[in-house]
């Protein structure tokens, strides 16, 4: 799953197959097992992309109750 999210090919292939558009032979398509042996391109994020301005905004909204956000 971490690979797909990396290799648009990979991600095709695996959609394609979970919602029945495409063979389950798919996955073993050479392009598709290259792609995975691959791995993905860059390695998951530590945290949310986000600034600190944008994070302290997340942290401190209110929720449409009126209570504060968890955080």
């Amino acid at each position: 799953m971490r690979t797909a999210t990396g290799r648009p090919l990979v991600a095709q292939a695996f959609l394609g197959v979970i919602t029945l558009s495409r063979p389950l032979s798919t996955l073993v398509k050479p392009e598709v097992l290259f792609a995975v042996l691959r791995g993905p391109r860059r390695s998951p994020l530590a945290g949310p992309p986000l600034t600190p301005e944008e994070r302290k905004a997340v942290l401190t909204a209110k929720e449409p109750s009126g209570t504060q956000a968890a955080g």
